[in-house]
């Protein structure tokens, strides 16, 4: 080749680039250099030993071992003194070892060479493939026709996509790649930088055409024909330009990489792609005869596009990859088809087969295919038990398609629990869950074709294919495509009930062909779904039609279109559904020391244990190849977490791997990068995991799902008479338990004594079924042993209130009544009941006693249409309304679940109730409903913490209406719905409390809150049917925050103010002055006052001598827990120097009149035994409301968490005035209750006297009860403030945090702060025991010996030491005196001594608006003295008033 002018050119020594890299020089070799290195390098490979060699010098080793092991042997042999037979014996025993010794080597050897011959050959990792060519050829005949028809189709998509603008279109018209088959020259395999589950090799492919010549001499063959066509003009007229390509000719290196996977495909995916730009050539001809590739530079441009294209998806290291599980994946018959959702209930009558009077502890069990898959816990002693437990069963497909084996047989059994052998109860029907499932499906295709033709009335629509499209279509799980007959459909829904409504069933039980009771239970089937295409949202109406919409158009479309969006919402974005979780293998895993690791796995979903694998014995890469499936009530929330351990039998099982990721995410992540789907371990240097996971989307009804209520019922249990006397030394002392379908609706208080109680207490509960029952049972209380049952009455609410269901005839139980009770209904509507009570209802025993109870059922109230309130005014007008009639309720839709945009579920169209607006109009009576609450998730928590949230209302905030689950996790997900029943939302507020528990065993009085909300009107309003994080500082983005979305339904029902004030708190009581009779031989009296609440001594005042009208001017707070079950008794007594004080009479007092933060002067009137006016005792009464704690002097018992709203009925009438500050309530007002428990001593010569000149008392009884009664105006004014008082501004995001208190803001007189007693130490106190020394320990007291504390004892010790401290409010002690007795303690049988005692008065100095400190040395009446340390702390409050 010619250069040129090269040879002219200087060229410089090459340079690497790089700081430490130096030229190295080349050096040139001499002739005898080079000689003498040939030399070198021959002499090392002739002198290198070869295999042969190493066999040649094993041999020779051998042979000399042999000979002079031989030589030693004959020489042994002889100095022995052996015969010749021995020597020979030897020579053959040698021989021997030196053959099979010297063949197994030789044998060894000869497989090594063979190695080393084949080494140069094994190097190279191509292989022919010629038979997989001929094969390829063989199958080409059929492989090609598919392809013609295939890649016209996918070319067309991909040319009009990419169509050059100068064209109108270009089409791929004819294609044809004749009957040569591509060919695989080599296969190049290897395996380094794999894993082990993968496989890669190196594929040389070329496609060689049948050329012209070829075609002439072989008739068989046909050449490849490709053409396409290019159309060049407008729309209305193109001209075509066929376009010939011939003679393509193709190389190219294809690398193939396979992951494998240990389940059905056993193919993960498949990757391919060029290892460089494959070789394309071949002939254009736009024209005839012209070839456009024969044009220089055409075919450079080719290449060049080529390797562009092929570079950005199939060019290494690009691959293109192929999901080969998915692609191949199939139904199996394991795969869900449904989800089974149950709620068993309770039991209804079951039959008794305790022995020796014992009750059964009955326990439910549910059956599938005659397999158990479900359990309740068991109830003991109760032949009526309450389980309210909800499973929810995953069905396999199989399960429905086998019916005809049976394997869908459903049926429920009752055993009764033992320690033994449980025995069984009785048995139900069998029920087919195929037929349940063919119901469903066609109620659901019902449902849509009715959807559908709605929405083509509405848009105006004609195209019916449009509208046939389903929005989804569940997995068809029948292999009959019959539908089922009006007959099967009725006898179906007969047994099953009807779906769409989720009612309760009563199903019978039976044992040994009689009946043996019955049990409730809801059911619902909601089948697997799969995605569809959304319809389109009704278009958005003109701008100017939008202003002419009033406030009501626009709440109506906003609630349409929400519900239509939520209808229509993607089927990928169904947040329920059912979870299949594949754990596949680990690898890299963290080793112990000196051995490998035995690994485990524990995966937990929503904080639920699925999967716990066996440990792997030593190894760190575990294949465990386990599935499970679980039921996800919101994917969108859900967490996995994986815990990897380390098993050790002989200790603490080492965690070495943990993982915790959100499962939406991942799934999508794993989708979209298919051959990238290990996941990295924390705690784990290397360590990786794969999961995989299945998700089938079920479309869930919450309706069915949460029972929401359906309306709310008001009890008024009014008494009960003629109860049974259990009590040996006196009568019953009676309380009602109400519940309603096993829920606990609340508690009475306790009357002693009493076989004729009197109650008169209203409770408010939310009805949730119209198949619910209430249920009245009496007790006897016992400080002692268990409290005795006096008898019980159960009705279904249906049989009583006949508006809760259309159904007006008598339940089949109310008509087996031995004992029917007498109803009335009244003209308020209200139903009045006195019931005869039952020792058994279930088998009609009688007892003796009856109960006298009134009930009122009130719907909720759901917004309805304009047509809907049209029609509604129409029928009025011609038709009496009747009070407290249902509004109709539409059914539920069965493809009716709803999605938020925000892909959160909320509530549904009939869980949503009012818009924001409604709540917040003041012309609707919407102040009384149903809260709906959604708790979904909290974040920014503690690390590790086992948390919970609780909600109550500020009224009663010691009763917890829910409870949500325990979840230790810093960012826990519920996703729980709740109802709570609120009396007046203007009024009451939403408390929400996360608390994190302090012990394993259960919530506690000692949990901590991490995040307290309060949530007013506003806040509800401005929020209502969204989801919303709240927290108390929206400033700072790491303060914990919790997420609700709030939905509301009012009812139609005035509440009195009395029952939705707050009801908790604490009262101070100022009692003032009074009249009194005569008792002392004097003509006078020395009166003072004890109160009790509930029973138990709360206070005493000191005594007044010798005055008919005492004074007493004292002041103390007692804490209320609950003021409408709060009776505060008043003995009026005289003091005796010797003789034993007398009760000159008793007045008991309710407080369920107390108005917060208001002075109540209430005069209370005395009755003596005899049922005559013996005095009076004026009090002045505030209630703070005040989160307060439980105290012991409160008898009343707590009710159950999650019990209603209760309040105590007052039918009395009257009025108070207002008078500087103070509400003053006249004595015609407050009646009274004669106990005559006075106990009067011999010398009494007043007995039977009367109070004069005061007027008639209003009590003449001692079965009268005394109420403080408001005025009505004060009814009006709160109902005033009702409607005005609404706060229409903006609610702040951040809500406020709850203190523990309600607001101070009350008018108050005077108040009191705390008294801190410090009883530091003694000096030179009296010895008493023998040994001069004493075990002194101090016990104070204040008037009546009341106990404000005692220390500990110091053991033998005449100057001891306590530094203890005590806390008294000051106002129990105020004028009076502190006693401070110092006692000796004795261990044995003998009691305490008194050493000396010390009065202290200091306290009485004190300003109740000034904190002060008053430290003294008190001296002991018995010798020595005593320090003690007085220490004030005045509230802030009384600060404030003391400055004003």
């Amino acid at each position: 080749m010619n250069r040129g002018n090269s040879s002219f050119k200087k060229f410089k020594n090459v340079q690497i680039i790089g700081d430490d890299n130096k030229i190295e020089e080349v050096k040139t070799l001499t002739d005898r250099e080079a000689f003498d290195n040939i030399l070198k390098n021959a002499e090392e490979f002739l002198l290198k030993p070869s295999v042969m060699d190493y066999v040649i010098y094993l041999e020779s080793l051998i042979q000399l071992i042999v000979l002079v092991a031989s030589i030693i042997s004959a020489w042994i042999i002889t100095r022995m003194g052996l015969s010749i037979a021995f020597v020979l014996v030897s020579i053959c025993f040698f021989s021997l070892i030196y053959a099979f010794v010297g063949r197994i080597l030789t044998k060894k050897y000869e497989i090594k060479m063979r190695a080393e011959a084949q080494k140069p050959v094994l190097n190279t990792n191509q292989e022919s493939i010629e038979w997989l060519n001929f094969l390829l050829q063989k199958i080409w005949g059929t492989i090609e026709p598919v392809a013609t028809e295939m890649v016209p189709e996918i070319v067309d998509g991909i040319l009009k996509e990419n169509c050059p603008s100068f064209l109108h279109s270009i089409r791929l018209t004819k294609f044809n790649l004749g009957s040569e088959a591509p060919r695989l020259e080599s296969v190049e395999t290897f395996d380094e930088n794999l894993e082990p589950e993968e496989m890669q090799m190196i594929w040389h492919a070329s496609f060689v055409p049948v050329t012209v010549e070829e075609r002439r001499n072989d008739e068989n063959k046909r050449t490849s024909e490709i053409q396409a066509t290019a159309f060049v003009g407008n729309d209305k007229f193109q001209i075509p330009l066929n376009i010939n390509v011939s003679n393509l000719l193709f190389e190219g290196k294809i690398l193939l990489r396979v992951r494998f996977t240990h389940s059905y495909p056993f193919i993960k995916t498949a990757s391919v792609c060029f290892m460089e730009p494959p070789m394309l050539s071949c002939s254009l001809k736009p024209f005839v005869g012209i070839d456009v590739m024969s044009i220089p530079g055409v075919q450079e441009i080719t290449d060049l596009t080529v390797k562009t294209v092929l570079k950005e998806f199939a060019m290494n290291p690009t691959t293109f990859d192929l999901d080969i599980e998915n692609l191949l994946k199939v139904t199996s018959h394991d795969d869900p088809a449904g989800i089974l959702k149950i709620n068993l209930m309770e039991g209804r009558g079951l039959k008794n087969i305790g022995k020796l009077g014992n009750t059964s502890d009955p326990y439910l069990k549910l059956n599938l295919g005659g397999n158990e898959i479900a359990r309740t816990k068991d109830i003991e002693n109760d032949l009526n038990p309450f389980w309210n437990e909800s499973k929810n069963i995953i069905i396999p497909i199989n399960v429905i398609r086998d019916s005809f084996i049976g394997s869908d047989n459903i049926s429920f059994e009752v055993f009764d629990k033992n320690k033994t052998s449980d025995k069984l109860m009785g048995r139900s029907e069998i029920f087919k869950l195929s037929e349940f499932a063919k119901l469903m499906e066609e109620l659901e295709e019902e449902a849509l074709n009715e959807s559908n033709e709605e929405a083509t009335k509405d848009n105006g629509e004609t195209k019916k294919e449009e509208n046939k499209e389903e929005e989804s279509k569940p997995i068809p799980i029948s292999k009959s495509k019959k539908k089922l007959t009006p007959e099967d459909r009725e006898r179906i829904m007969k047994q099953w009930g009807d779906p769409r409504t989720g009612e309760v069933l009563n199903i019978p039980l039976k044992f040994k062909g009689e009946s043996a009771g019955s049990v409730n239970v809801q059911i619902s089937y909601h089948p697997v779904q799969k995605p569809g295409e959304i319809p389109e949202l009704k278009p958005e109406p003109n701008p100017e039609e939008k202003a002419e919409d009033t406030v009501e158009d626009l709440e109506n479309r906003e609630a349409e279109n929400t519900e239509q969006y939520n209808e229509n919402e993607n089927m990928e974005e169904l947040r329920s559904g059912i979870l299949r979780v594949h754990l596949y293998s680990m690898k890299d895993l963290e080793k112990r020391k000196g051995s490998r690791s035995n690994p485990y796995a524990i995966v937990e979903v929503n904080h639920d244990e699925i999967i716990r694998t066996e440990p792997k014995k030593k190894t760190n890469n575990p294949v465990f190849s386990k599935t499970h499936d679980i039921y996800v009530k919101n994917i969108n929330t859900a967490s996995l977490k994986l815990t990897v351990k380390d098993k050790n039998n002989l200790g603490y099982d080492q965690i070495i791997g943990t993982l915790k990721f959100k499962i939406k995410p991942t799934m999508k992540y794993l989708l979209e990068n298919p051959t990238n789907d290990w996941l990295e371990l924390k705690d784990s240097p290397k360590g990786r995991v794969r999961f995989g996971f299945d998700w089938f989307p079920v479309k869930l009804i919450e309706e069915n799902e949460n029972s929401p209520a359906i309306g709310i019922i008001r009890i008024d249990i009014k008494d009960a008479s003629n109860l049974k006397k259990v009590d040996t030394l006196g009568l019953s002392d009676p309380y009602t338990k109400i519940t309603i379908s096993g829920r606990s609706v609340g508690q009475t208080r306790i009357i002693d004594n009493n076989l004729d109680p009197i109650w008169n207490e209203t409770y408010y509960s939310i009805v949730q079924s119209r198949n619910d029952h209430i249920k009245f049972e009496i007790y006897d209380f016992n400080n002692i042993n268990s409290d005795k049952r006096l008898g019980s009455v159960d009705f279904f609410i249906k049989d009583i209130c006949k508006n809760v269901s259309e159904d007006v005839s008598p339940s089949k139980e109310f008509s087996n009544m031995k004992y029917k009770p007498k109803i009335q209904k009244l003209e308020d509507g209200r139903y009045d009941v006195k019931a005869p009570l039952y020792e058994k209802q279930y088998r009609n025993f009688g007892t003796q006693g009856n109960v006298h109870f009134q009930l009122q059922y009130y719907p909720l109230t759901y917004p309805g249409s304009k047509e809907a309130e049209t029609t509604e005014s129409n029928s009025g007008k011609s038709e009496e309304k009747i009070s407290g009639t249902e509004v109709t309720k539409p059914k539920p839709k069965i493809s009716g679940t709803s999605l938020s945009g925000r892909g959160f579920s909320i509530f549904t169209a009939s869980q949503m109730g009012i818009s924001s607006i409604d709540l917040m109009n003041v012309n609707k009576n919407n102040v009384t409903g149903i809260l709906r609450i959604k708790l979904e998730e909290a974040k920014n928590l503690r690390q590790n913490s086992c948390v919970y949230t609780e909600f109550a209302f500020d009224n009663s905030p010691d009763e917890i209406f829910h409870r949500s689950a325990v979840i230790k996790s810093s960012a826990p997900v519920w996703d729980e719905i709740t109802e709570g029943l609120i009396l007046n939302i203007i009024h009451n507020n939403l408390l929400v409390d996360v608390r994190v528990r302090s012990k394993e065993s259960g919530p506690s009085n000692n949990d901590s809150s991490i995040l307290s909300l309060k949530f007013s009107l506003n806040d509800i309003a401005s929020n209502l049917n969204k989801s919303v994080w709240f927290t108390d500082d929206k400033n700072n983005p790491e303060a914990p925050a919790i997420r609700l979305a709030f939905g509301y339904v009012p009812v139609d029902i005035a509440v009195p103010p009395r029952d939705y004030l707050p009801n908790m708190g604490v009262l101070t009581i100022h009692v003032d002055d009074g009249k009194v009779i005569g008792v002392d031989s004097s003509g006078t009296s020395d009166s003072y006052v004890v109160f009790n609440l509930n029973g138990n001594k709360v206070y005493e005042t000191k005594e007044q001598k010798k005055t008919l009208e005492p004074r007493w001017d004292e002041r103390f707070d007692i804490n209320i827990r609950s003021r409408r079950n709060a009776e505060l008794e008043l003995e009026l007594k005289d003091w005796n120097k010797i003789e034993k004080d007398t009760t000159i009479g008793t007045g008991i007092l309710s407080l369920i009149g107390l108005v917060p933060n208001q002075n109540l002067v209430v005069p209370v009137d005395i009755i003596s035994k005899d049922n005559k006016y013996v005095g009076i005792v004026n009090i002045i009464l505030n209630f703070k409301p005040e989160i307060v704690h439980f105290s012991k002097q409160d008898r009343e018992r707590s009710s159950e968490s999650g019990a209603p709203v209760k309040v105590i009925n007052n039918v009395a009438k009257g009025g108070f005035t207002v008078a500087k500050g103070v509400v003053m309530a006249p004595s015609s007002v407050v009646s009274g209750i004669a106990s005559g428990i006075s106990k009067t001593f011999k010398g009494n010569k007043s007995k039977g006297a009367e109070l004069k000149d005061e007027g008639k008392a209003s009590v003449t009884s001692n079965k009268q009860q005394q109420h403080i009664i408001s005025d009505p105006d004060i009814s009006k004014i709160l109902m005033q403030e009702e409607a005005t008082g609404i706060d229409k501004s903006t609610s702040n995001d951040n809500i406020s945090t709850t203190s523990g208190e309600y607001p101070k803001n009350g008018s108050t007189d005077e108040l009191f702060g705390t008294l801190h007693i410090h009883v530091l130490k003694a000096e030179n106190i009296a010895g008493i025991d023998s040994s001069g020394t004493s075990d002194p320990y101090v016990k104070i007291t204040t008037k009546g010996r009341r106990e404000i504390g005692k220390t500990k004892v110091v053991k033998k010790n005449n100057n001891p030491e306590w530094n203890e401290t005590f806390k008294v409010n000051l106002g129990e002690v105020l004028n009076h005196d502190i006693n401070v007795i110092v006692k000796d303690h004795n261990s044995f049988m003998s009691s305490s001594k008194v050493i000396g005692e010390v009065q202290i008065n200091d306290h009485n100095s004190f300003s109740t608006g000034e904190s002060s400190t008053i430290e003294k040395q008190y001296n002991i009446s018995s010798g020595g003295t005593i320090y003690i340390k007085l220490e004030y702390n005045a509230d802030e409050n009384v600060k404030k008033s003391s400055k004003k």
